[in-house]
């Protein structure tokens, strides 16, 4: 404990006085854990402390006397800073080490650690841009004029934007999962957990007519099974693995990535990730026909998809946005609409 000799229970306790204690007490024990002091841990905890003591202001520097609200206020007055809730915590943890420290250290004055009943920063949401099918499909017709482009990459990215499988989906499939038919293509795609669901890519309409961009993705897809993955040798244990590295291990999620990223630097898609396949995929299904898409229910779409309800589904990728809110409102109180003969 920090209690000595001659010191009573009123004493302050110098929030800069205290860091230092704090510091020296972290080096050491980070010393005999690791064998080391670490200098940038050191350095941040410096730091948060430090801008915890200027927005107090010199009038507020006793330890003992800080409560959850200064706390709180002082991570809002980070956050109007405009640091991003990754940092916010990290503040926040810094300042929970630290407020636990004290209580042992200064049990007479600091009885509760104030920071421990604050809820963490919500992360923000990706930023991720949506594409709409024709971008999607400019994006696919780029790979296949691209000589460089493996057809590997054009077949993987093309699955996902035709079925709206995740990234890790693709990376785990294998072999058995593609059956080529006459009608379309079967896959069976991996889902979280142990579920498995099967999705149908049909190369005929309700017609009867072909549809041209399906009948080539099942072109490509045979081609690559009948070429490329023939020819690599997959290495032990990666025999089943339906999409291989050059070096004949399965491909990883991070190499998929960095594919992907390659392709979309040289297109210049600011903003576009590989979940935008998925995305652009789930929004073309749920979008009404009069607008260009598939005016699937969110039912069907989440079955397609692997969600565990239609709910997810809607609440995830069926906001409305405000230009097809007005569009909407103006058909349903339109001349001859029902609303209007009603009047």
């Amino acid at each position: 404990m920090g209690f000595t000799p001659g010191q009573t229970v009123d004493a302050m306790v110098p929030l800069a006085a205290a860091s230092e204690r704090f510091l020296s007490s972290l080096a050491e024990r980070t010393r005999l854990a690791r064998g080391y002091a670490s200098p940038n841990t050191a350095r941040t905890y410096r730091r948060v402390l430090g801008l915890l003591a200027s927005h107090l202001g010199e009038e507020r520097q006793d330890v003992g006397h800080l409560t959850r609200e200064d706390i709180v206020a002082f991570l809002a007055e980070q956050r109007g800073r405009g640091l991003s809730a990754a940092t916010l915590n990290l503040y926040l943890s810094c300042l929970r080490s630290f407020f636990e420290w004290a209580t042992r250290e200064y049990p007479y004055r600091c009885t509760t650690n104030v920071a421990t009943n604050i809820i963490p920063a919500a992360p923000e949401e990706p930023q991720t841009k949506l594409l709409d099918w024709a971008q999607i499909q400019g994006f696919l017709d780029y790979l296949a004029k691209d000589r460089k482009a493996q057809k590997r990459d054009l077949v993987l990215f093309e699955l996902m934007a035709r079925t709206g499988a995740r990234v890790s989906e693709v990376c785990r499939m294998n072999l058995d999962a593609v059956s080529l038919r006459e009608e379309g293509v079967l896959l069976r795609l991996p889902g979280k957990g142990e579920t498995e669901r099967e999705v149908f890519v049909p190369v005929l309409d309700e017609q009867g007519e072909e549809i041209p961009e399906a009948a080539r993705f099942r072109k490509r897809l045979r081609e690559y099974l009948t070429g490329p993955r023939r020819r690599w040798e997959a290495r032990p244990g990666h025999e089943d693995a339906l999409f291989l590295t050059n070096f004949g291990r399965r491909l990883w999620v991070r190499t998929l990535q960095s594919a992907f990223h390659h392709y979309r630097n040289k297109l210049e898609l600011e903003g576009v990730t590989l979940h935008s396949l998925r995305r652009a995929f789930i929004t073309h299904m749920l979008a009404p026909r009069e607008e260009g898409g598939a005016g699937a229910d969110a039912a069907t779409v989440s079955r397609i998809v692997g969600h565990a309800s239609p709910q997810v589904t809607l609440s995830l990728y069926g906001r409305t946005d405000a230009e097809r809110l007005t569009r909407a409102m103006g058909r349903a109180f339109s001349p001859g609409s029902p609303a209007s003969r009603a009047n």
